[in-house]
């Protein structure tokens, strides 16, 4: 409660929910998917546990599936395509780190969470 500045109880217990499961909720659950078992399990996880977003790893994802440094290989795309289609089906945001090379991609594939800063120098692997 004092890190948020509230001082009414109530006031808090109406606030520190999850939301979207609460629309007042100022809470948020983001999950993260680094392995291909996380994406084949998403639908499912995403039908029983109220999730805010969800972020697909692809750099973890590839490196997981055998193939460091990998990200953009057919394989890790294609799993990463059915991650955007179980969030999108649901209506949970979906993000991924967007470099300068493939941002417009990612936006055209329906990620609207773009993890962005240096990621153009730092995940060129």
């Amino acid at each position: 409660m004092r890190w948020w500045g509230i001082d009414d109880f109530k006031e808090y217990h109406r606030r520190a929910d999850v939301w979207p499961l609460d629309p007042d909720g100022e809470l948020t659950v983001w999950i993260l998917i680094e392995e291909e078992e996380g994406a084949r399990n998403l639908p499912q996880i995403l039908d029983e546990v109220p999730v805010s977003a969800v972020i697909a790893a692809e750099v973890d994802m590839s490196t997981s599936m055998g193939i460091p440094g990998g990200r953009f290989d057919e394989r890790v795309e294609e799993v990463m395509a059915g991650i955007v289609a179980a969030c999108k089906l649901r209506g949970v945001p979906v993000g991924a780190l967007a470099t300068r090379d493939n941002i417009e991609r990612r936006i055209r594939e329906g990620y609207q969470i773009l993890i962005t800063g240096d990621a153009h120098l730092a995940w060129k692997c």
